[in-house]
C-alpha cells in the first residue's frame, strides 16, 4: 500500500511540473500595453499605435550608475535603427527628478518619458529594477525582455530580425 501512495504522489508531481513547464514553453507572448503617453518634448504616443515597427522601452533612473553606462550604447542603436523603423522611449522611474531628468534628455536623441504616477513602470509588469528593457517586435508583442545592463549584442541580433 504505501508503494501505490508513493507512485501514485510521484505521478502527481510529475504531472504538476509537466503542466506548469508546458505553459512556460508555450507561454502566450505578451501584448505591449496600451498606453498613450507624453515625451519630454512634449510629444504623445500610444504604443499600440506604432504596430509594425520594432519599439525598444529602457526603464531607468538617474541615479542608476549602469543606467547612465547604457546611454552610450542606447545612442549607438539610435543611430544605427532609427532610419531603418526602431522607435525608443527612455522611461523615467518615478523616483527619477524631473529637473535632473529634463536635463539629461536635452543630450539624448532618443524619446525620454517622465512616470511619476507609475502608469508605464506598472503596465510593463510593475518594473522596479534599472535598468529593465523591453524589445517590442512589430506585432506589438514583447520579444525581449532583459533586466540589468544593455546588452548591446543580443538587441542587435533581434532587430536584425525585426526590420
Amino acid at each position: 500500500m504505501k508503494n501505490y501512495r508513493l507512485v501514485i504522489g510521484m505521478i502527481l508531481i510529475f504531472a504538476l511540473i509537466a503542466g506548469n513547464l508546458w505553459l512556460y514553453i508555450f507561454k502566450p507572448a505578451e501584448k505591449v500595453p496600451d498606453l498613450i503617453f507624453s515625451t519630454t518634448n512634449n510629444e504623445s504616443f500610444s504604443f499600440n499605435k506604432m504596430a509594425g515597427k520594432p519599439i525598444l522601452v529602457t526603464f531607468w533612473a538617474s541615479s542608476c550608475g549602469v543606467c547612465m553606462a547604457d546611454m552610450p550604447k542606447l545612442k549607438t542603436l539610435h543611430s544605427k535603427y532609427t532610419e531603418k523603423g526602431l522607435q525608443m522611449f527612455s522611461i523615467a522611474m518615478p523616483y527619477d527628478n524631473e529637473a535632473t531628468v529634463q536635463t539629461i534628455a536635452k543630450g539624448l536623441p532618443f524619446h525620454v518619458v517622465l512616470d511619476p504616477k507609475a502608469v508605464i513602470a506598472n503596465a510593463f509588469g510593475k518594473v522596479m529594477f534599472t535598468p529593465t528593457n523591453f524589445l517590442i517586435d512589430p506585432k506589438g508583442e514583447i520579444a525581449l525582455k532583459e533586466v540589468g545592463p544593455l546588452n548591446l549584442e543580443q538587441i542587435e541580433k533581434a532587430l536584425q530580425t525585426m526590420l
